[in-house]
């Protein structure tokens, strides 16, 4: 263990002993029992804290030198706000000036019959 876990340690348990024992002293059992308390869940802090660094390290070890450079090159891409981004993959495709529609091909008399209009294919 080095010296910089020994110390957090201490800093950890030391107060919560000395508080174990003030209120031995003066508070009683429920006194005792609330820094018991206090000492679990400071410890159960600490476990969890290790392993869930020890979990990201290893997270971290599996990321390659290739998915690096991809993370940094979408976390270093256009603004998020820009409405004119400047990458090509990103700009939209136009659609194609004939858009297939269902109303297309139908004669004008049974697109009236289905209350549409005849000019611009738009219900009325």
């Amino acid at each position: 263990m080095s010296r910089q876990n020994l110390a957090l340690w201490a800093l950890i348990i030391l107060p919560l002993l000395v508080s174990v024992v003030a209120n031995l002293v003066k508070a009683g059992p429920i006194g005792v029992a609330c820094s018991l308390g206090a000492a679990a869940f400071a410890a159960f802090g600490a476990v969890v804290s290790d392993v869930s660094s020890a979990v990201l390290r290893e997270r971290a070890a599996e990321v390659t030198a290739t998915d690096e450079k991809e993370l940094r090159r979408v976390a270093m891409a256009d603004d998020l706000f820009d409405t004119a981004p400047s990458s090509p993959s990103a700009r939209s495709v136009p659609l194609p000036s004939a858009v297939a529609s269902p109303l297309r091909g139908l004669r004008e008399d049974e697109l009236v019959a289905l209350g549409a209009d005849a000019r611009g294919c738009a219900a009325t």
